[in-house]
């Protein structure tokens, strides 16, 4: 069965919302800071997927709220 266009934005969404760094896994080399500290990728990625999940727990003017409101499940 082909998803639909709002059925993936939902799906993506959705995924997003749980982690937003998916994307970035593997893609962040090892590298040094301005203060000379050596950080793997993953310490970045973790960092970073952090302040986001922060952020989006603060967030209090969803559009999708009615997504998140249904569990994901599309309104027919």
């Amino acid at each position: 069965m082909k998803l639909s266009f709002y059925e993936v934005y939902i799906k993506a969404y959705l995924q997003n919302r749980i982690d937003p760094t998916a994307q970035m896994v593997g893609r962040i080399p090892d590298q040094r800071d301005s203060e000379g500290s050596f950080r793997t990728g993953e310490q970045i990625i973790r960092e970073i997927r952090k302040e986001m999940l922060d952020k989006i727990g603060k967030d209090n003017n969803i559009i999708e709220i009615d997504v998140l409101k249904n569990d994901g499940k599309l309104k027919k």
